[in-house]
């Protein structure tokens, strides 16, 4: 049973990180498609404050991910430093301060543009 057990874990392994990068693929299409709904609704107003346009980078919950190479440090910014911020403030609760979309109106925040916060990838480090 044992020597079955240790044959089969670097297949069990390899199916696991498939099924990561897949959960990966995914939320990343998710994030995009929500992304571009807002840019769409709320685009005249990405430089507000808090507007997308404030931030270099938006991220979502988990570690900070290690970052080799010369843009490291925009990569791994925490959260108010270097103008990164949430995700979620523009695309669940619009903490941004979006101007709320009028009935009727071309323009403005209709969110929330996804039904869940931003979970860390499968790896556990921060979306961005």
């Amino acid at each position: 049973m044992s020597i079955l057990s240790a044959a089969a874990a670097p297949a069990v392994n390899d199916y696991v990180e498939q099924a990561k990068l897949v959960r990966a693929a995914s939320d990343v299409r998710t994030i995009a498609v929500s992304l571009a709904r807002l840019f769409d609704d709320a685009g005249p107003e990405r430089h507000l404050p808090g507007g997308r346009g404030s931030y270099d980078l938006l991220v979502g919950a988990g570690a900070v991910p290690a970052a080799p190479g010369t843009r490291a440090a925009e990569w791994t910014a925490p959260l108010d430093e270097n103008r990164v911020g949430l995700l979620d403030d523009h695309l669940i609760t619009n903490e941004a301060g979006y101007t709320p979309r009028e009935q009727g109106g071309f323009s403005g925040w209709r969110g929330a543009y996804l039904q869940q916060h931003i979970k860390p990838d499968p790896w556990g480090h921060r979306t961005r």
